[in-house]
């Protein structure tokens, strides 16, 4: 009984997370990401991406974050952008 709840919440705020992304206007790039990076299993130590809701929030997240930085971007007229990592 508890499984099947968990997998019905789970199955709800999925759908829920697609949702926002729709409205917000990231779920397009959220699968241009998708194509270039397939599998996001293994992107995190400190957790596993080991089912659907979490990597439809992760993704999201990855989504809104490069929205941002597509928009700064924009902003000027010769970028030049710098990865000092995060370790």
């Amino acid at each position: 009984m508890k499984k099947a709840l968990k997998k019905i919440l789970q199955s709800l705020l999925t759908q829920a997370l697609r949702k926002a992304a729709k409205v917000q206007k990231i779920d397009k790039l959220r699968t241009k990401l998708e194509e270039i990076v397939p599998d996001i299993s293994q992107q995190y130590v400190s957790a596993k991406i080991n089912n659907e809701y979490l990597k439809v929030k992760i993704r999201n997240m990855h989504a809104f974050q490069i929205s941002l930085v597509n928009k700064i971007i924009g902003e000027f007229s010769s970028p030049t952008v710098v990865d000092i990592g995060d370790s």
